[in-house]
């Protein structure tokens, strides 16, 4: 990795240190890693080993590291590769990741990791056949039942009103980015409030509004765990920061207590 490159990784790797010192995650807490920062898959999969390592030491064994396949494929080209590669890329780097580890403390409670089902669109309803085919999979394979969890954006603040006002231009800049370069239509304020209501892919508003919302989505699906894209355009610092923190501090403790 270039020296300045390199410089802005370590910098970024830091704040994150910082923030997941403040975080007390367990089970139910969203992810305190800006996703944004994170390499990318193919780029180089030792340095993102090292940050997640290091961001690991740090928090005092509270970071995660998640690989999966996103459903975004414009990067190919940049980066100077075939799609039909898609699969050998993936398999080689996740290998490779796979050795790294045992390099580093690896804490982890329980016997499985979960299928996380990634929601950006659409109520959590949508994706119950998905999530009851792979069920039905892992029955016909003879194989035991596994734990299942769901990925998706939100944003909490003190009131429900305040939520909505941090999050809504944020939120509508960023649909409509990826929207242009993926050649969906522009998403209009009245569509981006559906998004952030009862039935929308968003869990946004106060710490109580977001667990309920969160405990009927961990009911209709049988989750084990929920996760929080916090990160969303152009929100600020201090506003991830007090998201994280209500999230950790009510948000959590609430769900677990609507789910017991």
């Amino acid at each position: 990795m270039p020296g300045r490159e390199r410089a802005v990784s370590l910098a970024a790797t830091s704040r994150t240190a910082r923030t997941a010192r403040r975080c007390t995650r367990r089970q139910w807490c969203g992810r305190c890693w800006p996703r944004d920062n994170w390499p990318t898959g193919w780029a180089w999969t030792s340095s993102a080993h090292e940050r997640f390592a290091t961001v690991d030491a740090l928090s005092g064994g509270r970071a995660e590291i998640t690989v999966g396949r996103g459903s975004v494929i414009e990067s190919f080209p940049l980066f100077g590769f075939a799609l039909e590669d898609y699969e050998v890329l993936f398999s080689e780097k996740l290998d490779l990741l796979a050795h790294l580890l045992p390099e580093a403390p690896v804490r982890w409670e329980g016997t499985t990791r979960p299928v996380v089902v990634a929601i950006i669109g659409g109520p959590a309803r949508q994706f119950a056949p998905l999530v009851d085919l792979y069920r039905r999979a892992l029955k016909q394979a003879e194989q035991p039942e596994l734990p299942v969890g769901v990925h998706s954006p939100g944003h909490v603040a003190a009131t429900d009103e305040q939520a909505v006002e941090e999050y809504l231009d944020p939120f509508v800049d960023y649909m409509n980015r990826l929207g242009r370069e993926r050649g969906w239509p522009p998403m209009t304020r009245d569509h981006a409030l559906e998004q952030l209501g009862p039935n929308g892919t968003a869990y946004v508003g106060s710490p109580e509004t977001v667990a309920r919302k969160i405990a009927d989505t961990a009911r209709l699906l049988g989750l084990t765990r929920f996760q929080l894209k916090y990160s969303m355009g152009h929100l600020s610092h201090a506003q991830r920061l007090e998201c994280i923190r209500l999230y950790a501090e009510h948000v959590a403790p609430r769900v677990r207590e609507l789910l017991a």
